[in-house]
């Protein structure tokens, strides 16, 4: 399963550094998009209590960046992304343009979860097509292999 490298476009620890983990968890009660922004993250990890105490104790992991910058994203299911989708439209004010004015790190967390969101939606469209390619490589490996050992016993009784 993939993490997240150094191929993606949207890396969270290029807007995201540990002043920034320690700005959000400062927030006794955290402004709503952020702590919107800080269950999806909860949602992606598979943490299942969605709350701010639970949010801030994930963002006091001492390797907390780490984790997310390897988030196991093939194996988000469509229930997380549903998740995830229902708490962004719940809270209409959690947009980029918002976050930029609310909270730096809340920004750097919030492109991390569009991103995450923009590859799930590629990996949907995609993983059918793998699937289907996957099974016609087997095909044509079990084909060439049939018609090896058809040849080759053709060739048997000439011997």
């Amino acid at each position: 399963s993939s993490g997240i490298n150094a191929e993606w476009p949207l890396r969270p620890g290029e807007k995201l550094d540990k002043r920034d983990v320690v700005e959000i968890k400062s927030f006794a009660t955290p402004p709503k998009p952020v702590q919107a922004v800080c269950e999806c993250v909860l949602v992606f990890r598979g943490i299942r209590d969605v709350s701010w105490k639970s949010a801030k104790a994930m963002m006091s992991e001492s390797n907390f960046l780490y984790n997310l910058m390897n988030l196991a994203v093939d194996s988000i299911t469509n229930a997380q992304v549903r998740t995830v989708r229902n708490i962004l439209k719940e809270n209409p004010e959690c947009t980029m343009e918002r976050m930029e004015s609310i909270s730096n790190a809340g920004c750097g967390l919030f492109t991390f979860v569009s991103a995450i969101l923009g590859y799930c939606a590629v990996a949907r469209e995609i993983k059918p097509k793998r699937e289907k390619v996957a099974k016609l490589e087997k095909n044509f490996t079990i084909s060439k292999k049939e018609k090896s050992t058809a040849c080759d016993s053709a060739l048997i009784p000439l011997l």
